[in-house]
């Protein structure tokens, strides 16, 4: 019990120090998404997010800068904890794009704080949405979500862009839903 005790106020200074510490201004990726985990409120057990907030630095290291167990994705949860990288020294100068789900809460609060920064849906999401508008699932499925998760792994834009038009063309036609909605 001393030894659980006496960690335990380590990791508390510890993660004190962490949420408190200043950032430099060298992001141009932010990347925003829920957790979700249970946890136990009293007798009941309740499914709720941990928002983590991932930055990418211009010489492309990666960062978690920050983390917190919030009741739900809204804009009000999510905001707070943007506006803490905020003032912590993550003006957004450099932050080229930021990219989380869809959810309104997320992007209503990335548009609070850092009106200036692009707001892209993230690949995982986009090929998830992809995936769940497939009709012919057996038939198509696998080689539609290999050739799309490509479009994500180029290494210039004109690249991707050669590979989504090619995509788009190849598949149209046979999946058009989902082509429609990935294009989207």
């Amino acid at each position: 019990h001393g030894t659980a005790s006496k960690l335990m106020g380590i990791l508390d200074k510890s993660l004190s120090e962490y949420r408190t510490m200043p950032i430099a201004d060298d992001y141009k990726y932010l990347l925003i998404d829920g957790i979700w985990v249970s946890v136990k409120d009293g007798a009941k057990t309740k499914k709720r997010p941990i928002v983590v907030v991932l930055g990418i630095k211009t010489d492309n290291t990666k960062e978690v800068l920050a983390f917190k167990l919030v009741r739900g994705e809204s804009e009000s949860e999510v905001a707070p904890i943007l506006n803490d990288l905020y003032r912590r020294g993550l003006k957004g100068k450099n932050l080229k794009i930021v990219a989380s789900d869809g959810a309104k809460g997320f992007k209503n609060a990335i548009e609070m704080v850092y009106p200036y920064a692009k707001w892209q849906l993230c690949s995982t999401h986009k090929l998830r949405n992809l995936c769940s508008n497939i009709e012919h699932k057996t038939k198509n499925q696998k080689k539609m979500m290999k050739e799309a998760s490509k479009i994500y792994r180029s290494d210039t834009r004109k690249e991707a862009i050669t590979k989504f038009n090619r995509f788009c063309l190849k598949w149209e036609d046979v999946e058009r839903k989902a082509t429609r909605h990935f294009a989207k």
